[in-house]
């Protein structure tokens, strides 16, 4: 804008969607800024052209240019500072943004590659051979539902995605095509923001028959032939002796291998609900209250729970209720297949550990020298991350040994 008379005098698109910190160096011919996941990027503000420079391990704080405007020195939030070069010739430098994935997730068969992108967009790839298969799902646009979550089926025939709106979408990866779309009934008693609230993780029963999700309040179930709601209960508790109810929103969820339970994140702890009547049977209380950017899962034989928030993951048994566990700086994590006592976890650092929950034993399996900010794998034993700034990594195993580091091998070609 300008100072003085308040107008508008460029609009620039940027490929992260918020910053934290934006500095402006003193020649006025560029901008510097940092998003919360600690990516730190510039502009050229003749131009508009886009930069990514670098990225941080934890979320970003503050940005800044030195005077003479050839670094940029920014900061994050545990306390590392780092000066990078600045440029000014940009057509040196300067790619078109390419979408940026929010997440990715392998079939269990090991056949697909899926990954759900903030253009609303839904890339899949041949997990063999590393080529694009297929691009499904309409660009929407900035201002529109991003791909928030990717469920495959068992058998790797139809997967699931949701956005930010109320709608389920089911498609084919036999066709490649849409199926059908499931829309979440609201609760008009309730108040808008409770209603409005985006749809969680997306789950498929083991059976295939249903599928499961969280939005909100709500925990709710679908008949997937139909996609009629087969069941919903809400996170509400009533008090006799004041006559007053009090309800809240869920966070991240996870389905139990059976189908019996789900474990709910809410404030302050996770709580274990029968899939029927909604009861809680079993509460976990966590270290810090929860944030729903949280994940939460459960081991297949639900012995084990694990929470990932800010860049630190406990692991807690269900049936004593205590958490056993708190790997620091682990910001992503997920139950390795059948092996009910192996976790996966992704750091902050870019490195990928397998943990035997038993022993206590640790081994890194691979590094991507980015932030992981989510990870996957199929029952082959493939693993799939999403960096920092939202680049899909896939990583193959090479033999049947596949719980050493050895057995595994650089990202798959064209990934």
């Amino acid at each position: 804008w300008d100072i003085e008379t308040l107008t508008e005098v460029k609009r620039i698109e940027t490929t992260p969607k918020s910053l934290m910190s934006m500095a402006l160096s003193s020649d006025t011919s560029s901008l510097a800024a940092i998003d919360p996941r600690g990516s730190v990027w510039q502009w050229d503000l003749n131009s508009g052209k886009e930069r990514f420079v670098g990225t941080h391990g934890s979320e970003g704080k503050l940005v800044v240019f030195n005077d003479p405007g050839t670094r940029i020195v920014s900061m994050a939030q545990d306390g590392k500072v780092n000066v990078w070069e600045a440029v000014s010739d940009f057509d040196a430098f300067y790619e078109p943004p390419s979408p940026m994935a929010s997440t990715t997730v392998l079939s269990p068969d090991g056949r697909w590659i899926a990954s759900g992108y903030r253009d609303g967009c839904v890339r899949i790839w041949d997990a063999q051979s590393g080529e694009g298969a297929s691009e499904i799902g309409e660009t929407r646009g900035r201002d529109q539902p991003q791909i928030r979550s990717l469920a495959f089926n068992s058998d790797g025939s139809a997967f699931a995605t949701a956005g930010q709106g109320i709608e389920i979408r089911i498609y084919s990866t036999d066709k490649m095509r849409h199926m059908r779309t499931a829309l979440l009934q609201q609760n008009d008693q309730h108040p808008e923001h409770f209603r409005n609230s985006r749809i969680g993780k997306v789950q498929f029963s083991a059976d295939n028959k249903s599928i499961f999700t969280t939005q909100g309040l709500y925990v709710r179930r679908f008949d997937f032939a139909s996609l009629q709601e087969q069941l919903v209960f809400e996170n509400k508790k009533f008090y006799p002796s004041s006559g007053i109810e009090l309800i809240g929103t869920f966070g991240a969820s996870d389905i139990s291998r059976d189908g019996a339970f789900v474990a709910c994140a809410v404030p302050g702890e996770v709580q274990i609900r029968d899939i029927t009547s909604g009861e809680v049977v079993e509460r976990i209380k966590l270290p810090q209250r929860y944030a729903a950017k949280g994940t939460v899962a459960l081991s297949a034989d639900s012995r084990w729970l694990c929470v990932s928030l800010d860049n630190n993951t406990w692991v807690a048994s269900v049936a004593s209720r205590e958490l056993e566990e708190t790997l620091k700086g682990h910001g992503a994590s997920i139950f390795f297949g059948d092996a009910t006592r192996m976790l996966l976890t992704g750091t902050i650092d870019g490195f990928v550990w397998l943990t035997d929950l038993e022993t206590k034993e640790q081994s890194r399996l691979f590094s991507i020298n980015r932030p992981i900010h989510s990870i996957s794998v199929d029952q082959t034993g493939c693993i799939s991350v999403v960096d920092g700034i939202g680049v899909p990594h896939v990583f193959a195993p090479t033999q049947l040994e596949r719980l050493r580091q050895a057995t595994w091998i650089q990202p798959v070609a064209g990934m």
